[in-house]
């Protein structure tokens, strides 16, 4: 296995998530997002699933012009496998149709420091 995807892996399983089930399902969701760790954006800027822009996503990532597949646009760059994960489920708690922090993540371990 791919050493980025291995630290993924190995951070992911510390994190405590009140359903962790999903934790197999998020991982392969980032797999296949990211053609298994391969695609520029998971190398150079750790986001593994996509994640596009938002202002609320400051707590975790800060803003990178990315050309992907489907066009340019601004994607989240983040510091650390640790900060995409907290990012990732910071921004699936969000309500839906609303801006609201990602502070407010109210998973546990997830929200932003």
């Amino acid at each position: 296995m791919d050493d980025l995807i291995e630290r993924l892996a190995a951070a992911y399983r510390g994190h405590a998530l009140p359903h962790p089930a999903l934790k197999p399902v998020t991982l392969a969701q980032w797999l296949l997002e990211s053609g298994r760790g391969t695609s520029a954006l998971a190398r150079d800027h750790l986001n593994f699933a996509g994640l596009k822009w938002r202002a609320e996503m400051a707590p975790f990532a800060t803003r990178v012009d990315h050309a992907a597949h489907d066009g340019a646009d601004a994607y989240c760059r983040f510091a650390s496998v640790e900060a995409f994960i907290g990012g990732y489920w910071a921004f699936l708690a969000r309500r839906p149709g609303r801006r609201t922090s990602a502070r407010s993540c109210s998973i546990p371990g997830m929200a932003a420091r």
